[in-house]
């Protein structure tokens, strides 16, 4: 059974929806079907919207905003709302924020913040979230809003306490020092690499399921793939809304709408030949390096709510000084950071989209120059 006809035989109660279709137009009604065709609003303003043009369908009625707590980080890109997490080497229980039980390979899991997001210090943990990891670290929370991380091996979760190996020797990390705990990547393409799942479902508790494909339904719950082998059953009246289109677009995949270096000293090259030598370079297929006095804009497609990603001074440079990041929003700066050669720990971001139609990423010398200041912006992308 197809996952369209599977969400029509769920939502057979009566529910008040906005459709919100891929032209940016909303239609409100009460929901009567989802069919392989379109999605069918019935009572005073009975409409029939064809399924290729619907972006999204969401609940019409207002919910209260989730409460922070922690949080679980998936490969596949989902973001779980937890009250709880307890592991052995192998496996995860969590307690999700609405009473549920999911059980999953430890190997699914990306990262664990154990505590609520606090502008101080979250570029420096999503920094850390945005790097590829070749053991399991502890990030600990030190005085004056700053972390420190510690790498090994996880042995399990507790309630109270982390088991961890550090050079053969079994420690206790207790929670309540921690930030979170990020998880050695597997060997192979992460899930949010592949080609964009069908659909990304939000519940009202704060989770957010990158799902690629709907299962089985077991009486009101809606079964998500969520990976090759992780199912999970979603209660259907926790479901806030359900986004029909591919969730993920990284900018790296697309062609900026313009790009400019203007070097610290003129070297008397063409504007042409410093683009092609100096300008804005794809690395890996997903991360962009960009030297110090560039700017790179980006269209935002439509549907995008989210940009994401992180930055750092370029891995191979050794020698040079301070330079500034900046990412603008049509005409607003909206994230700005300092990065030091001599300090090269990432610097990460989750920024909200709202209605800008161009993103600009600026990257500005320092006082010594230019010389040297070269930026890696990793994995940056559109979510929807």
């Amino acid at each position: 059974m197809g996952w369209l006809a599977i969400v029509a035989m769920a939502l057979v109660a009566v529910i008040d929806v906005r459709v919100t279709t891929l032209d940016g137009k909303t239609v409100d009604g009460r929901l009567k079907r989802i069919t392989p065709a379109a999605v069918e609003l019935g009572g005073p303003g009975a409409e029939s919207i064809p399924l290729e043009r619907v972006l999204s369908v969401e609940r019409a009625e207002p919910s209260s905003p989730p409460v922070a707590g922690p949080t679980v980080g998936l490969f596949g890109g989902s973001r779980l709302a937890i009250e709880s997490i307890e592991s052995s080497a192998d496996k995860a229980e969590l307690r999700l924020r609405g009473g549920q039980a999911f059980s999953l390979p430890v190997t699914q899991i990306a990262w664990v913040r154990f505590r609520t997001p606090s502008p101080a210090v979250d570029p420096q943990w999503l920094g850390l979230v945005e790097q590829r990891r070749l053991s399991d670290t502890l990030v600990i929370r030190r005085p004056g809003d700053a972390i420190d991380q510690v790498d090994g091996v996880v042995l399990g979760v507790g309630a109270e306490s982390i088991s961890f190996s550090l050079d053969g020797e079994t420690m206790q990390a207790p929670l309540a020092k921690l930030e979170g705990l990020l998880l050695k990547t597997p060997a192979g393409p992460q899930e949010e690499a592949k080609p964009g799942p069908k659909a990304v479902v939000e519940d009202i508790h704060g989770s957010r399921w990158v799902a690629l494909d709907f299962g089985d339904i077991e009486g009101d719950k809606v079964r998500l793939k969520l990976s090759p082998s992780i199912d999970y059953d979603v209660p259907f009246d926790s479901i806030r809304k359900v986004e029909l289109q591919g969730s993920i677009e990284f900018l790296a995949s697309q062609a900026p709408v313009s790009s400019e270096y203007r070097p610290y000293v003129s070297i008397g090259l063409s504007a042409e030949l410093m683009s092609q030598w100096l300008g804005p370079q794809v690395v890996e297929g997903r991360d962009l390096m960009v030297c110090a006095t560039t700017e790179v804009n980006y269209r935002v497609s439509e549907g995008f709510q989210t940009l994401a990603g992180s930055v750092e001074v370029e891995p191979q440079v050794t020698l040079g000084g301070e330079c500034v990041v900046k990412v603008w929003l049509d005409d607003k700066v909206v994230w700005e950071q300092t990065l030091d050669v001599d300090k090269p720990d990432p610097r990460g971001f989750e920024l909200p989209v709202g209605g800008a139609r161009r993103i600009r990423f600026e990257v500005l010398s320092g006082q010594g120059g230019d010389l040297g200041d070269t930026v890696r912006f990793r994995q940056v992308r559109l979510l929807k």
